[in-house]
């Protein structure tokens, strides 16, 4: 074993060593580390440069979906035209034969609103399309009478669009058409008004009528249900109403359903006479 003087001196050498290996390891890791810097930024540069060329890639592979989506869709409109045409001629031939268009003379009013009521008569009296207009009490503090129109239509609201007018005093909930035309401060305000403007009430709802009710026409003239049984499924003998084969869950169904209407039960396409 050695003796003091040795173990100091083996100490001492051990420290001096110890200092001058850690100087130099700090040393070799500051360059190391700068190395680790400069590959950092070489491939950061890199990756920028990847990711602004992916990015114009993907850009322009956009694009060209865009472009080929629009094209496609503009191909499949053609079709999509086609489908919805027969379903609309279907949906025309579903309509009832049978139909009640009745409109009462007095409405049931909300019991909260100013009570005054005054049937103005029909405004439209047509076969398909009933419109009967009416000055009724409204809930309001000012102008306390309301121009309104109510009606009914054999057409659904698929194939005409006609005004329902929400928040109206009339409690009736049965009509297709509600519309709260004009409020006053009077009854005779109201007919001045309505007289002025007779031509030009519900306009809209009337052409767009005129030209479905032609429309429904055409198609009662030149199709038969039975002449487009392929595309029904079900059919109801009783009110005439059906399921097409685009309606679910009656296109792969094997047991005749109930009719939504009448609850009658509904025939097979084939059995169709």
């Amino acid at each position: 074993m050695e003796n003091a003087q040795e173990l100091l001196d083996n100490v001492r050498l051990a420290q001096q060593c110890i200092n001058e290996l850690e100087l130099e390891k700090e040393a070799g890791r500051d360059e190391l580390d700068k190395e680790v810097d400069k590959v950092s930024r070489e491939y950061r540069d890199r990756i920028w440069g990847l990711e602004q060329e992916k990015r114009k890639a993907i850009s322009q592979l956009e694009g060209k979906i865009d472009k080929y989506v629009a094209g496609m869709d503009t191909k499949l409109e053609t079709h999509y035209s086609t489908i919805k045409h027969a379903q609309r001629v279907l949906a025309f031939l579903s309509l009832p034969t049978q139909y009640d268009l009745w409109l009462p003379d007095k409405l049931r009013v909300n019991n909260w609103a100013f009570q005054y009521q005054e049937d103005l008569g029909y405004f439209l009296d047509d076969e398909l399309l009933k419109i009967r207009l009416y000055i009724i009490g409204n809930r309001k503090p000012k102008n306390r009478y309301s121009l309104v129109a109510i009606g009914r239509t054999v057409f659904s609201r698929e194939l005409l669009s006609v005004p329902y007018s929400y928040g109206t005093d009339i409690m009736d909930s049965d009509f297709q058409l509600i519309s709260n035309i004009r409020d006053g401060s009077s009854a005779e305000e109201l007919i001045k008004y309505l007289s002025k403007s007779r031509a030009s009430l519900l306009k809209p709802t009337i052409i767009e009528y005129v030209l479905v009710k032609h429309e429904y026409n055409d198609v009662i003239t030149n199709y038969n249900i039975k002449d487009l049984a392929p595309l029904i499924v079900w059919f109801c003998p009783s009110c005439n109403n059906f399921y097409t084969v685009w309606e679910q869950p009656y296109r792969a169904g094997v047991e005749a359903p109930n009719c939504g209407n009448c609850r009658v039960e509904m025939v097979h396409r084939e059995d169709l006479k």
